[in-house]
């Protein structure tokens, strides 16, 4: 269970629109000016001086709260001497789940006892974790990733006190700790050695699973003077308060830490992150620049969504981001750089994506568009385009920066990546708009006073990639855009159930083929059929947008019509025959399967791609892939199982040459060379004895085949 107090919405049924407005006054340059932007690219720490500074939360964390907790700190001790300095914990008197220092050994209290665990090394950083476990009767600590097992019975316990960091509670905070602490972490879950180890160097990003309260200390200026008083927990409501702290100087103050951040805050003028609740808390006017530049954005009808840590979603007609004076002005260097998840464009003109200026693109404003083949381009004047060759991977998560020299140059960069193309600027101008025409959702924006280098940027994207994985369908808010996208994206994905989203009605539960025997995997299933004549040849499933047991998302022996048919434009198409077994080594157009297969890439005009209803219309155009008076086949789907004869032939789609022989999709025969008097029909969509689909012998052949209904299951990708 994840503690993230935040309004849950569904993540692509929503609309919004939301207005952001900066105050220009704040957008001045931090203190850091050096030459190195990415130097002590590090998040915050807190000195403790070891005399009466405390920070104290409202976390419960008794075990009648979490029967199993396991929390974390990166810790600097300064002080060797025989006293009980507290890392953190909840003691109040009785040995209650505690971590302290005392005469340079690690101690912890597990509620009827204290354990000495472990020599601490003064005066440098080192990672300790605990692991809780009174039920199970064990405690588990964890030096730099080393494991130490403690198993004194079962056991339990109370504390009257909240969570508290570096400081115990018995008779009124003392036992201070002297020293800093940085990256406290709190989970309900047992974190493994295997976790622990992979991630106690990184920043988390808030969305892993057990994470209760996460205090990563981004706030304020290191060793400089700070007014705060709150420190903030990234992922909960669970803020501590700052007790007797001087903050001023480079003790007991926030100072530089041990983890590398995952934003580098040197010349970061404004930030902001939808899945950090000091940010935005998922309801609300405001959202929170991180940067501690006071530069908060004012939200109308915001819409949130939980998904990938907290997004805000675009419906690509009314919703927009907009920063009411301009980041980029005359000679001031800027960046602006953001994440965004880009489903569709609601056009494709030069104005449908992001631009400066005033409320509307005029002649002297400049931005960036999106163009039919999703290459991301300049315009500015209303006419200087220039083409950047950076193409927006759609349905995925795409860091997109755009850097100003403060000389007129404008660079573009894509997920890493930089435009060679030499863009000029000619006008800067007030107003900075991410445009309404977006269909998608949107998680962070940085907003920085100097123009970052390529290799910055290559910096921040690797940095922040695996905040924003291609969706892997497992669940609604992580709807991919196709069951091809997920295999390329986790190639270990296999046969089930996943979330798609589909084109006009968003999220569908659709079951996917994903193992490499079917050519490639990546398939999803459009229809399925029993020996039936639900959907013969002038069924409506063919050509409208309906569906028939929509729910059932399995291979069982039914029949179901999806909207994977209705709303999914494919390329290719598959058929599988569950109850035609291969003929000994053979199974039709894919080998080694042991059911028959119908294979045909790029089934509509040479790779483009259409919908099954608009491929198979009321009034279709028939389309024959092979069609002779010889019937000479090489279609290999057909094979042995279904009927034969020599003469008239046609395999395709919307076969109508006869009004008794018509299919949907397969083949039609007539021992004569014309098709007059056709004798056999064999595939899906049949109008011959009203087949869902299977195979209709007249006569005449030279082979009679299966000569019945037969099931099948129809896949697109």
């Amino acid at each position: 269970m994840k503690f993230k107090l935040k309004h849950k919405i569904s993540f692509f049924t929503i609309i919004f629109t939301c207005t952001i407005l900066f105050a220009s006054a704040q957008f001045v340059a931090p203190a850091f000016q050096g030459t190195n932007f990415l130097s002590k690219n590090l998040n915050n720490a807190l000195d403790f001086d070891g005399v009466d500074d405390h920070v104290l939360t409202n976390l419960d964390v008794n075990y009648s709260v979490m029967p199993i907790t396991t929390w974390e700190a990166w810790v600097y001790p300064t002080a060797n001497d025989a006293t009980w300095r507290t890392i953190f914990g909840i003691e109040d008197m009785g040995w209650d789940r505690n971590l302290f220092v005392n005469a340079g050994w690690f101690h912890a209290g597990y509620g009827s006892n204290g354990w000495q665990i472990v020599q601490a090394k003064l005066n440098e950083w080192q990672h300790v974790a605990i692991v809780y476990d009174e039920a199970g009767g064990k405690i588990t600590f964890y030096l730099n990733g080393t494991k130490y097992s403690l198993s004194p019975g079962v056991y339990s316990h109370s504390s009257a006190v909240k969570f508290a960091i570096g400081a115990s509670q018995q008779t009124g905070p003392n036992q201070f700790f002297k020293g800093k602490i940085a990256e406290v972490r709190v989970w309900n879950t047992e974190r493994t050695q295997a976790e622990i180890q992979a991630n106690m160097n990184l920043e988390l990003t808030g969305e892993e699973s057990g994470l209760v309260s996460y205090f990563p200390f981004r706030q304020g200026n290191p060793n400089q003077t700070n007014t705060l008083t709150t420190l903030y927990d990234e992922v909960g409501s669970y803020h501590g308060t700052m007790t007797n702290f001087s903050l001023t100087g480079n003790t007991s103050n926030i100072t530089y830490g041990k983890v590398e951040a995952r934003v580098s805050k040197n010349n970061l003028i404004s930030y902001l992150d939808a899945g950090l609740v000091r940010s935005y808390s998922g309801s609300g006017t405001t959202i929170q620049d991180l940067s501690g530049n006071s530069n908060h954005f004012t939200v109308t009808s915001p819409v949130y969504s939980t998904s990938y840590g907290g997004v805000l979603n675009f419906n690509g007609s009314s919703s927009t981001l907009s920063i009411g004076t301009a980041p980029i002005s005359g000679t001031n260097k800027r960046t602006i750089a953001f994440w965004v998840l880009p489903k569709s464009f609601s056009y494709y003109s030069v104005d449908n994506f992001l631009f400066t200026g005033a409320t509307s693109y005029s002649g002297g404003v400049f931005g960036l568009w999106v163009n039919s083949n999703n290459m991301l381009n300049f315009w500015g004047h209303n006419a200087d385009i220039s083409n950047s060759n950076l193409y927006l991977k759609m349905n995925e998560w795409n860091f997109i920066a755009i850097t100003y020299n403060g000389n007129g140059k404008i660079t573009l960069h894509v997920n890493g990546v930089s435009s060679s193309a030499n863009i000029s600027l000619n006008t800067v101008s007030n107003g900075l708009t991410l445009k309404q025409y977006l269909n998608g959702s949107f998680a962070e924006m940085l907003i920085y006073d100097r123009d970052l280098s390529p290799s910055d940027l290559a910096y921040l994207y690797n940095q922040n990639k695996s905040k924003f994985p291609p969706p892997d369908g497992l669940t609604q808010n992580t709807a991919a855009a196709s069951a091809q996208a997920i295999k390329a994206a986790y190639p270990s994905a296999t046969d089930g159930v996943y979330w798609i989203d589909l084109p006009t009605v968003g999220p569908k539960q659709v079951y996917c083929l994903m193992d490499t025997k079917y050519n490639g995997g990546g398939w999803m299933m459009a229809m399925k059929s029993t020996q039936s004549t639900t959907f013969n040849y002038d069924a409506t499933y063919w050509n409208t947008a309906n569906t028939l047991n929509p729910s059932d998302l399995s291979r069982n022996n039914a029949d179901a019509k999806y909207d994977v048919m209705n709303y999914f434009a494919a390329k290719d198409i598959l058929a599988l025959w569950p109850d035609i077994p291969n003929v000994s080594s053979e199974s039709g157009s894919i080998d080694n399967l042991t059911n028959w297969s119908w294979l045909q890439n790029s089934f509509h005009n040479s790779g483009a791609t259409t919908t099954l209803i608009s491929k198979f219309a009321a009034s279709p155009t028939q389309v024959a892939i092979e069609n002779n008076s010889t019937g000479t086949i090489t279609f290999d789907g057909y094979g042995s199982p279904f009927s034969k004869q020599s003469g008239y032939m046609f395999y395709g789609f919307n076969y109508q040459g006869n009004a008794s022989h018509k299919v949907r999709w397969g083949v039609s025969w007539n021992n004569e060379t014309d098709q007059n008097t056709n004798d056999v029909s064999a595939g899906i969509g049949l109008s011959a004895r009203s087949y869902s689909a299977g195979d209709a012998y007249g006569c005449c052949g030279s082979s009679t085949g299966i000569n019945r209904s037969a099931r099948v299951e129809i896949y697109i990708r």
